[in-house]
């Protein structure tokens, strides 16, 4: 096109385009979001980095759940399929930016009256169409759409440590729900047999009636309590077959005992370990698409240019459409801008800047809500421990008491209250010690987690991609 065509179409639509709102961009720095260097809650004088959670724990089983679980489970399957879509979403964007080429065929075959002859037409022609992105409009938006994709993929990363997390805690849960039940299964037997040394005793009237109902009541309750166990132990073998995704199989057994910690925190973990959490890097890729679609809405505003271009040949014979001598080709420009839409691109450019707020604000509070739990599982590893250590002092002292009250009750010198009382001691702080341990095991996965650190050494984790 020559210049005498092309500048009497530009100078009005320039002329217009200076009329719009001035371009503009609100950027919000990291460095707004200030980071305290340590933790209030633990020592900071050696900061390092803990490893892969899962080597603190003396528990083959759960290495091979976790590994089982981050296959099958149904919920991180859809999650991959999500970053698939997103991916293509991007492709979609990053499109907008080439040019559109087709290729139209067409026959016809025509008769006139009254003449009665027969016409024949052909045409092959090839259509190249393209919208010049001279504000970088569509730029912005294949880069959101890509930023986009990389925070889906980042979604996933962070479904898969949530999954790990939530099998731990199922296991851990599944192993309590196993020893509380065997623990309930020793109080029945206890208090079985206490139960016949009463009954002995009042048939050779050594005791009254008052000691054997109370006795029979203590049994009825431990054996409810037994039924509730068992209860509790099923649906935890439920949910955790669930998480692994192979429900409803019925063959996951639990452990004997709960797993033990071989290693204590590091202490002094910096709170830098916050940026490799896959939440918060997520929430900052889609701050940045918000960021960028803001500004192409902003640009939307502004004239948009398009070429076009045709080439191709028309003919009554068909062997004439490689035949140069019948080519046809056209060549054209446009610009067009917006002068009344009813307030839609405004309303746009308020959607995305609303979004960006939004997004912004979101970012925050995953920041804030990421210190909070890191500093409230720093704080629990204390409390936790030491209230451990305090029940096992306590479990040992109830099962001297316990002992001795039944030595006693026998020998005539406490009544039945002394040792129904002794006993539901010593049973309630064994159950009590169970759970504390199982909550520490817990709050030690929970700590990871908040921190975003490694799985396992012999956990790989995969993209959630599909290879091509």
């Amino acid at each position: 096109m020559s210049r005498t065509l092309l500048i009497p179409l530009l100078i009005p639509l320039l002329l217009i385009s200076g009329c719009q709102p001035q371009l503009f961009t609100q950027k919000k720095t990291l460095s707004e979001f200030p980071q305290p260097p340590t933790w209030t809650a633990a020592p900071t004088a050696d900061q390092s980095e803990p490893g892969a959670w899962l080597d603190s724990f003396t528990d083959p089983t759960l290495y091979r759940l976790i590994t089982e679980g981050l296959q099958n489970n149904f919920s991180l399957q859809s999650a991959a399929a999500r970053i698939r879509a997103a991916q293509a979403r991007a492709t979609q964007a990053g499109a907008e930016l080439l040019p559109t080429a087709i290729l139209d065929s067409s026959a016809a075959r025509r008769k006139t009256q009254p003449s009665g002859s027969v016409n024949n037409s052909f045409s092959l022609t090839g259509r190249v169409q393209w919208e010049i992105d001279l504000w970088g409009r569509f730029d912005l938006s294949a880069r959101a759409a890509t930023a986009e994709a990389k925070a889906t993929q980042t979604d996933y990363r962070a479904a898969q440590l949530s999954l790990a997390a939530n099998i731990a805690r199922s296991w851990f849960q599944l192993c309590e729900a196993g020893l509380q039940l065997r623990l309930a299964e020793q109080i029945v037997a206890s208090y079985q047999q206490s139960l016949q040394v009463i009954e002995e005793q009042y048939r050779s009237g050594l005791t009254s009636a008052l000691d054997l109902r109370l006795a029979r009541s203590e049994l009825s309750s431990a054996q409810a309590s037994q039924a509730e166990r068992a209860r509790l132990f099923d649906s935890g073998q439920r949910a955790l077959e669930q998480l692994l995704g192979r429900y409803p199989s019925g063959s996951l057994a639990s452990s004997h005992q709960l797993p033990e910690l071989s290693a204590e925190l590091p202490v002094g973990l910096p709170s830098t370990l916050l940026q490799r959490r896959p939440d918060i890097q997520a929430s900052e890729l889609r701050l940045q698409a918000a960021e960028l679609r803001t500004t192409a809405a902003q640009r939307n505003r502004l004239p948009t240019f398009a070429l076009t271009g045709s080439a191709g040949t028309a003919s009554e014979r068909l062997y004439r459409l490689l035949d140069w001598d019948y080519l046809v080709w056209s060549l054209a420009a446009s610009a067009t801008q917006s002068l009344f839409d009813g307030g839609r691109k405004a309303a746009e450019q308020q959607l995305t800047k609303a979004q960006f707020d939004e997004q912004l604000n979101t970012y925050a509070e995953k920041l804030l809500t990421a210190f909070r739990e890191v500093e409230g599982s720093l704080a629990s590893e204390d409390s936790l421990r030491n209230q451990e250590r305090a029940l096992q002092q306590t479990v040992s002292e109830a099962d001297e008491a316990q002992h001795l009250a039944e030595q006693r009750y026998r020998q005539g010198l406490e009544g039945i209250i002394t040792l129904l009382e002794t006993q539901r001691r010593a049973f309630s702080a064994r159950s009590n010690l169970l759970r504390t341990s199982r909550l520490r095991l817990e709050n030690r996965v929970d700590l990871h987690l908040a921190l975003a650190g490694p799985i396992g050494t012999f956990i790989p984790l995969h993209e959630g991609m599909e290879t091509p």
